[in-house]
């Protein structure tokens, strides 16, 4: 907790308090909460929930992002949800809070996390266990429109205070936009919240008319972790791929070693500057790590021709774009990508190619990239050129705003390099050490 500052601590403590004060709440305002469940089966089905939460956060999916690194989902979510439903709010705080902490401490995290992760669940379910106890109508079948329209409201209840907690705090921690880095992982997270919840409502629904039938259900469980686990799984083999392939580029052509790597880099800054949200940053990001994939495809005699390139050469040279969109156009993880890469030698004048789009028309990742690269290439070590200096490249830019580059994109990526300018030399310094 030292470590973090101070919007971070508030959050965290603002959680843990709101749990408090819940709790005290339902302790102390005691009407008859109704519940479904005979008086026998609260001990058992509440030691079984324990249980059944501390396993499926035993084995969460994990995937990654630029913004907040390792992030995990679980399918604990139809279980805590189905608690709200099935206990009063007391008890359904008790269940979920105790199945979080014992899965945090035997997974080793630290004191403040599952303190919070606790806090936000607990919260979540005893709300949400408050709104079923004041609205739901036990007299009334399930399935009738008023109690399909509680558990409707209950749902995206329950979804939208964890989600805020938790994303509240990591944008904070990350200094992220908080209402972009909601929408972002709301959306990523949301195959999950759609499969989910409403197994959480067949639990619910099972346990009002057949509880045994629950059991039945716990191969949909296991099928939907590893359709998920899968699906994150080819997502970070996509980046895998298209990292490794971005790699050997750089590797086989001497005078671009580390290239893509550093226009990558200045893709991402521009992208933070834009305030684009994550998932463009991800395209962008990734697609300049490939822009000269297509370079792979372009033979060797031309590619590595020590005298100047003929005209009949550089057409060939120009195939790159086509060849790279061609390459990562097989991941399907990767499409809108390859459209980038396909374009980043592209003018905004329309004179570029391969297809002359002029303006707007040209992708955004692709004049992002544009500038990145062509400063990348003013100011590095190449067969036919000396290098120039920053202030220089920088010029370069400038006056070939609106004929070659964005002039919003090229005035950004100016206000950038001025502000890290130490850093950019210390890069650049290191790549003409690589090259020589």
């Amino acid at each position: 907790m030292k470590g973090y500052k101070f919007a971070t601590r508030i959050i965290i403590y603002s959680v843990i308090f709101v749990f408090t004060i819940l709790l005290v709440s339902f302790i102390f305002y005691r009407p008859p909460w109704t519940t479904l469940l005979n008086t026998t089966q609260i001990l058992p089905l509440s030691i079984l929930f324990v249980f059944l939460i501390v396993l499926a956060d035993k084995f969460p999916i994990i995937y990654y992002t630029r913004e907040k690194g390792a992030a995990e989902v679980t399918v604990s979510f139809a279980l805590t949800f189905s608690v709200a439903f099935l206990f009063p709010p007391v008890l359904a705080m008790a269940i979920t809070s105790i199945g979080s902490t014992l899965a945090d401490i035997f997974s080793k995290k630290e004191l403040h996390k599952f303190f919070f992760n606790a806090s936000m669940i607990g919260s979540a379910t005893g709300i949400t266990s408050f709104i079923f106890r004041q609205f739901y109508n036990a007299r009334l079948p399930m399935t009738d429109a008023h109690n399909l329209l509680i558990l409707i409201i209950a749902s995206i209840f329950y979804m939208l205070f964890e989600t805020t907690s938790l994303f509240s705090l990591l944008a904070s921690l990350t200094g992220a936009n908080f209402i972009k880095f909601w929408y972002y992982n709301t959306k990523r997270e949301a195959l999950a919240l759609v499969s989910l919840f409403p197994l959480g409502i067949i639990m619910i629904y099972f346990f009002t008319t057949n509880p045994w039938m629950n059991f039945f259900l716990l191969p949909t469980f296991v099928a939907i972790y590893f359709a998920l686990r899968r699906e994150t799984e080819i997502q970070e083999e996509t980046k895998e791929t298209l990292d490794f392939l971005a790699t050997v580029v750089d590797n086989k052509i001497p005078d671009t070693f580390n290239h893509s790597k550093r226009v990558a880099h200045y893709a991402e800054e521009i992208c933070y500057r834009l305030q684009l949200n994550e998932d463009d940053i991800n395209i962008i990001i990734e697609a300049a790590r490939m822009h000269d994939i297509g370079k792979i495809a372009i033979p060797d005699n031309i590619l590595f021709k020590k005298e100047a390139l003929l005209e009949e050469d550089f057409e060939v040279i120009k195939e790159h774009t086509i060849k790279g969109e061609q390459i990562v156009n097989n991941l399907s993880q990767f499409n809108i990508g390859s459209k980038i890469i396909r374009h980043h030698h592209e003018k905004y004048d329309g004179t570029g190619y391969p297809d002359h789009l002029k303006g707007n028309d040209i992708p955004l990742g692709s004049r992002i990239i544009a500038v990145a690269d062509a400063f990348d290439a003013m100011t590095t070590f190449h067969l036919y050129t000396t290098p120039k200096s920053v202030e220089e490249a920088l010029y370069e830019i400038d006056i070939n705003k609106g004929s070659q580059f964005d002039p919003h994109i090229a005035e950004v990526f100016s206000c950038i390099v001025k502000d890290n300018y130490e850093e950019i030399e210390s890069t650049l310094k290191s790549a003409l050490q690589e090259n020589n």
